[in-house]
């Protein structure tokens, strides 16, 4: 670090990284050692240079150990958490929203608009797909599949291994670990073929 800079505070530090991470979308190393070294003027061009390369030889991304090494040479361990926070909150948080919006319309209404998929009688293959495309003939605009609610065999899951119709229907709902607490205790087990 420049004689004359001052150490950045841990809110400073916090807000450097949280930029650096929604500016370089898919690479941050470039913003990185712009703030760094041309921005704030934290670190000389050679400081980063030999900071980077020993993140080259930690385990796990180099811009998060980046900061993390950055972050703990200035400010402690509380700078180096405020770096990794900055850097990784922003778009976590941006990501956790957007499943949010997303996640419930696509679980309750999975309308996937594709051609006919089926299981492929042969043996899985760890290098093919398990499914086959089938020459039967659909409108291009229509999903194979039926409605929500409106499969028949869903009655026959829950006869046969006494798993609730809302379980076998696979409502948003029974992703969650709460739903297991409403389950009956005993559900039946699957017939083992002789």
């Amino acid at each position: 670090m420049p004689a004359k800079t001052v150490p950045p505070g841990l809110f400073a530090l916090f807000m450097a990284f949280a930029r650096m991470s929604l500016a370089g979308f898919g690479g941050v190393l470039v913003f990185a050692r712009r703030a760094i070294v041309e921005d704030h003027r934290w670190m000389t061009a050679d400081e980063f240079n030999e900071t980077f390369a020993l993140c080259h030889f930690l385990p796990g991304p180099n811009i998060v150990n980046l900061s993390v090494v950055f972050g703990s040479r200035l400010r402690g361990i509380a700078g180096g958490v405020a770096a990794f926070s900055g850097l990784l909150l922003p778009p976590t948080l941006i990501m956790t929203v957007l499943a949010i919006i997303e996640d419930p319309i696509y679980l309750a209404e999975p309308w996937i608009l594709s051609r006919s998929f089926q299981l492929s009688a042969a043996p899985l293959s760890p290098i093919g797909p398990p499914c086959i495309t089938t020459s039967e003939a659909t409108a291009r605009e229509t999903a194979p599949h039926y409605l929500p609610e409106k499969n028949p065999f869903i009655d026959e899951m829950t006869m046969k291994y006494g798993v609730p119709r809302d379980a076998a229907i696979g409502k948003p709902e029974t992703l969650y670990p709460e739903y297991l607490k409403k389950m009956p205790a005993k559900t039946a087990s699957p017939q083992q073929p002789k």
